[in-house]
């Protein structure tokens, strides 16, 4: 094998593919990802201009060359338009839900101010269980610990 110096830029992502494949295998582990890698080693011709141009921006951080395109292998292997649609609508249901609570959140908080006001100007006051008149206020001029 030559070495990595004169090695082309299709050579260095299709020996990374081709590892990937022999790893998933020995270990019998993510086939899923394996045909992926088959599939873009099919498509040598097609690929060649990515492969170009991903060694040309990454070829000065090797490690992020084999995990871009690991990354590619993963998501093509494990996501699908399907399965990126009903993410999409989980997020922006948990969007809606974080804002419903926020703005009961903020109700809340406005009725514990005016609580609190009524209590400092009302001439009532709360009580614990144990001394509520029926109605959770304490009776004015009858003190409590």
């Amino acid at each position: 094998m030559s070495s990595i110096g004169t090695m082309n830029p299709q050579q260095i992502c299709e020996d990374f593919l081709r590892k990937e494949i022999h790893y998933n295998s020995e270990h019998h582990i993510l086939p899923s990802e394996s045909a992926v890698a088959d599939r873009l080693l099919d498509r040598g011709i097609e690929m060649k201009h990515v492969y170009e141009e991903l060694h040309g921006k990454l070829h000065l951080h090797p490690p992020a060359l084999s995990l871009l395109l690991g990354l590619v292998l993963s998501a093509a292997a494990f996501w699908s338009p399907e399965k990126i649609q009903r993410a999409r609508t989980a997020r922006d249901d948990l969007t809606k839900t974080n804002h419903q609570i926020a703005k009961k959140a903020t109700e809340l908080a406005m009725l514990l101010e005016r609580r609190s006001d009524l209590h400092n100007t009302s001439g009532f006051r709360l009580c614990p269980k144990s001394l509520l008149a029926g109605n959770g206020l304490c009776t004015p001029g009858i003190p409590w610990p």
